[in-house]
């Protein structure tokens, strides 16, 4: 059996100019520092998928290639991406989390260079 995480949006931001749909998770928790799921080796989901409603457009990732991307690419991202802190409401409160907003297109790319680079070693 294998896993998918699915990573839903309303709305496609493409379609208001702005390609950097692919919210990558860095950090779930500001206080306590917990890793996001984007870098949490942890985390044994085996796809992502991320699928935005208003355009029905969906990209599928192999979790674990997509990590590993994000950490040995995280510099690069971080200069085209967007970052964005979010509050989210729990029952104890509410916590901050850190997300960096990247286009797919550079996300494959990362994924490509990624696994490119260890095919060749």
């Amino acid at each position: 059996m294998e896993t998918l995480d699915a990573k839903v949006r309303r709305k496609d931001y493409v379609l208001r100019g702005d390609d950097r749909t692919a919210c990558l998770e860095l950090v779930a928790n500001t206080r306590s520092q917990k890793p996001g799921w984007t870098v949490d080796p942890s985390k044994l989901t085996d796809w992502i998928i991320f699928y935005y409603i208003e355009t029905g457009s969906s990209f599928v990732y192999s979790a674990r290639q997509l990590r590993a991307a994000v950490i040995a690419h995280l510099p690069k991202l971080q200069k085209t991406g967007k970052p964005d802190t979010q509050s989210t409401k729990s029952g104890a409160g509410s916590y901050q989390s850190e997300s960096l907003f990247v286009s797919h297109r550079e996300l494959g790319a990362a994924i490509y260079r990624n696994t490119h680079k260890r095919l060749a070693a």
